[in-house]
């Protein structure tokens, strides 16, 4: 089997052991696999490329790694790939006959002589009567046999203890190495914990496969915010559509007067139309990007499991379980981040028209996000009791919003879902926050509802309990609004 063909099968059967930036198969020099913290790999060369000002960019994720020194050695290789190319490399790109001297190509092998031959030489071979029993194979077979049984136990590497298995591992937080039975000697007069490698893989294993678990059910998340992106945009879509209709039957009441800003109020919708669909779809490609990333962690994970030795495991195991808690702690809100709403609002249109045509028919829209909203009102009070509702309104980037003429409505809602309104519209104040009140006539829990242009955006995850009136004793004056301060805000 030639070398391009036995990478092209590792290629295929296990992971890519060629640069994904510059496709040149990895070796043990410039072209060293490296992994990054975001357990991406690329060559040494392509590495000294990228970095830049102490930081490096994956080619694949385009995660930015702190790179002190610009000094790119600081990546650990990866011995899992590097082992397979090196196995690879011990297969010649022609495998000649070993007897003949025009040197043609062998295609068979002898197991009991260890001689390559061709066809010619292997008649010949046969002939010979102490030859006969000779176990013959084909050098595909051969190729075969060396590739599965490439990766031997790992053996100690200091000096005189070669030959010793490594089966011990230095569970020391300052330490961390692998051990043959010589070397424990040496680490437990230091005081450090040893223990066997079999277990210290099967604990760090249970590990790392619990945080697999979480990114699995992360990636579950995403794809369930991916599947709600659709449906937003569908919904951009409906409201922009019915946005147009409410524009053209406002328009045509004054198409002469009208007929430019007409045009003017259509390209307000469309542009905002696309700039949310185009805020949503890069959300998608984030979200696509992250379960990427998450699945090239587990990819690799099972890949070093499938393909690596304990010791490998455990060298690569920090980095994988950095990158894993990384992934895990870096939750992400899978919801759209836009409101979706897009209307078309004619309430200017006044009897004198000819003096606001310049002004008619402004595009209302919101990019309130949701997770973001802060809601601040009493845990109870009583029947009859005005008390205030405080709200802020934040876009995906965490900013304040602070849009006037934007409806926004609060509202109470009790269990069987009946409405109860606030006695004022909101109120903004001068930082952006909205204010409203609200007095209350039936005993019950309500929840606190958010409206924003006749659209449900946000249900408070705690409800208010409205109780019936203590009688106060005499002389005692009603509280209202001066009680807020001796509530309990949520």
């Amino acid at each position: 089997m030639s070398a391009e063909s036995t990478i092209k099968e590792i290629n295929s059967r296990v992971f890519s052991i060629t640069c994904r930036r510059c496709n040149h198969v990895y070796n043990d020099e410039d072209h060293q696999p490296r992994l990054l913290p975001c357990l991406h790999d690329v060559c040494l060369d392509c590495l000294c490329e990228l970095v830049f000002d102490e930081t490096l960019t994956c080619p694949e994720c385009k995660t930015s790694h702190r790179t002190p020194d610009n000094d790119v050695t600081i990546f650990q290789t990866d011995p899992v790939k590097l082992g397979l190319i090196l196995e690879t490399s011990e297969t010649p790109l022609k495998v000649s006959c070993d007897f003949c001297d025009e040197e043609p190509t062998a295609t068979y092998r002898c197991m009991d002589c260890l001689d390559n031959l061709c066809s010619d030489c292997l008649k010949i071979h046969k002939k010979y009567k102490k030859y006969k029993d000779h176990n013959v194979i084909s050098l595909d077979e051969y190729s075969t046999l060396q590739q599965s049984h490439s990766r031997p136990n790992v053996e100690c590497k200091v000096p005189g203890h070669s030959n010793e298995p490594i089966k011990f591992y230095c569970t020391d937080k300052d330490c961390g190495q692998c051990l043959c039975p010589s070397c424990v000697i040496y680490h437990i007069e230091l005081g450090h914990p040893v223990l066997k490698i079999d277990t210290v893989f099967d604990i760090r294993l249970k590990t790392i496969k619990g945080l697999d678990l979480d990114l699995q059910n992360q990636i579950e998340r995403v794809e369930e915010a991916m599947m709600l992106i659709e449906v937003e945009c569908n919904i951009v879509d409906k409201m922009a559509t019915e946005a147009q209709r409410e524009a053209e039957e406002a328009f045509n009441y004054l198409i002469n007067l009208l007929k430019k800003r007409k045009s003017f109020v259509e390209h307000l919708i469309t542009s905002e139309q696309e700039n949310k669909r185009q805020i949503l779809r890069d959300q998608e490609k984030e979200f696509q990007n992250r379960r990427n990333m998450i699945e090239d962690g587990k990819t690799y994970l099972k890949n070093v499991l499938e393909n690596g030795t304990k010791s490998e495991f455990l060298s690569l195991e920090p980095i994988i379980r950095k990158q894993f808690l990384r992934l895990t702690k870096d939750d992400v809100h899978c919801l759209p981040c836009i409101n979706p709403t897009i209307r078309f609002s004619s309430q200017n249109m006044i009897d004198d028209i000819e003096e606001v045509v310049d002004n008619f028919g402004s595009i209302v829209f919101s990019h309130a996000y949701s997770p973001f909203t802060r809601i601040e009102f009493p845990s109870f009070c009583h029947i009859e009791e005005l008390f205030e509702v405080r709200l802020q309104l934040f876009n995906n980037h965490g900013d304040i919003i602070k849009e006037e003429e934007m409806d926004v409505q609060v509202c109470l809602v009790d269990p069987t879902e009946r409405l109860t309104r606030s006695l004022c519209p909101c109120q903004q104040e001068e930082g952006g926050a909205l204010t409203t009140c609200f007095r209350v006539q039936g005993v019950g829990v309500y929840s606190v509802e958010v409206f924003i242009l006749g659209r449900p955006f946000y249900i408070h995850p705690k409800q208010i309990e409205v109780l019936e009136r203590i009688q106060e004793p005499s002389g005692t004056s009603d509280l209202g609004l001066s009680n807020l301060s001796l509530l309990d805000f949520c």
